[in-house]
């Protein structure tokens, strides 16, 4: 998203910065550098690194990137809409939460700890008050990331159980709907489309293969989706065709 800049990673422990005549290095870590999340105002960057350590850069004021402090295996990491939330998850089920201070630093805020196995993707709705989890363990939560706390109601309780791990997961721009993508019997996979606010699976779409990403069109009126299957689909979220 950053005009006429680049970043790349590489097996030396490096993230660079390259500029249409020059490049700079952001991140030099004595770890590979396996993952890079570029914050939404594009003012810092932050690095998932070979021995799990979640690396920051500011970009806007060339301070010395610092390690946020966690524990446990850490693969991805992904920047909530407004920027002040980061959260970083992998193979122990744990969901890693840091919010911005008034230092304009991030600070470890608090665990969500609902899944029973791998987490492999954290969607934000657009205000960036709710988050969505998928999991190795065939389930989605949906979850407050100021306190942690499951969004439920008379009838739902945030838990969204699915017939295989969960790959993926998004937000429509309006916050109205979300979408997963999960891996089914025999190979084969599903992406189903949901309700925000009643929360209750609207379609379902079905692929050869594994359902590996969804993303919502700008405005929010069709769902993308890639499977191992070969194919990558659009349908009408209106009607799920």
């Amino acid at each position: 998203p950053a005009k006429g800049q680049l970043f790349t990673i590489s097996a030396s422990g490096e993230a660079v910065r390259w500029q249409i005549k020059e490049s700079q290095p952001v991140i030099h870590h004595a770890s590979r550098v396996l993952k890079i999340e570029l914050s939404p105002d594009e003012n810092e960057l932050a690095a998932i690194t070979l021995d799990t350590n979640v690396v920051v850069r500011s970009l806007k004021s060339g301070t010395q990137p610092f390690i946020l402090p966690q524990t446990g295996p850490v693969s991805r990491a992904s920047y909530d809409p407004t920027g002040n939330i980061l959260v970083a998850y992998g193979l122990d089920s744990i969901v890693r939460v840091w919010k911005r201070g008034t230092d304009g630093r991030l600070h470890r805020y608090h665990d969500s700890r609902y899944h029973g196995a791998a987490v492999r993707s954290v969607a934000f709705t657009p205000d960036g008050k709710w988050a969505l989890s998928g999991g190795f363990d065939a389930r989605a939560f949906f979850w407050s990331t100021q306190t942690g706390i499951l969004r439920t109601n008379d009838l739902q309780t945030g838990v969204f159980k699915h017939s295989g791990g969960v790959k993926t997961c998004d937000f429509s721009p309006d916050g109205h709907h979300f979408a997963t993508g999960t891996r089914i019997n025999k190979g084969s996979g599903k992406a189903s489309l949901y309700s925000t606010t009643s929360r209750n699976r609207i379609h379902s779409m079905v692929h050869n293969g594994p359902v590996v990403k969804v993303k919502f069109s700008p405005d929010g009126k069709l769902l993308a989706t890639a499977s191992e299957d070969g194919f990558a689909r659009v349908w009408n979220v209106a009607s799920g065709s």
